[in-house]
């Protein structure tokens, strides 16, 4: 990306879009529940692959950000801070748009993700980067030990906590 092209605004406490994406959704984590669409949700501790640590995330803002086959794929942090691990969570390829979001229930806790974990200046925060149809990988830029999602055969969850966490 050319410098300039996509300014930030500046300050460790302003959270930004970490992508080009339409907001499909937003709000509030109730009851370990986020709104995938009208009329259906999903847990927090399922869409980042381990229950306790969706407990930590309730009360907390999300969004769900669509990126369409013509945006950029790049992937960046929504804010200053530290990575304190990730998740590696397989599953389907299932597409990610409109349509699938309003038919396929708990659509992004089915597909495949990887988690990225920060510590920023206003706590905890989950990156949760969904793999879809055609866009079957996902790479972590901070750290090339991440595994590439897309892995054959791989049916468990991997999880990484860094002992010395990564400056963003």
């Amino acid at each position: 990306l050319l410098p300039g092209r996509r300014p930030i605004a500046p300050g460790d406490r302003v959270v930004v879009s970490p992508v080009d994406a339409v907001v499909s959704e937003t709000g509030v984590a109730t009851a370990g529940r986020l709104i995938q669409a009208k009329g259906i949700d999903y847990g927090v501790g399922a869409l980042l692959g381990d229950e306790a640590l969706g407990r930590a995330f309730e009360g907390g803002a999300w969004a769900t950000l669509y990126l369409s086959p013509q945006d950029y794929h790049r992937i960046h942090f929504p804010l200053g801070g530290r990575v304190t691990g990730w998740r590696y969570v397989p599953g389907q390829l299932w597409p990610v748009n409109a349509a699938s979001v309003r038919n396929v229930p708990g659509l992004f806790t089915v597909n495949e993700r990887l988690v990225t974990l920060l510590d920023s200046p206003l706590g905890p925060v989950a990156v949760v980067s969904v793999g879809a149809t055609v866009v079957g990988r996902v790479r972590a830029a901070f750290d090339p030990a991440v595994p590439c999602t897309d892995l054959p055969g791989a049916s468990a969850v991997q999880a990484h906590d860094y002992a010395a966490p990564l400056p963003v």
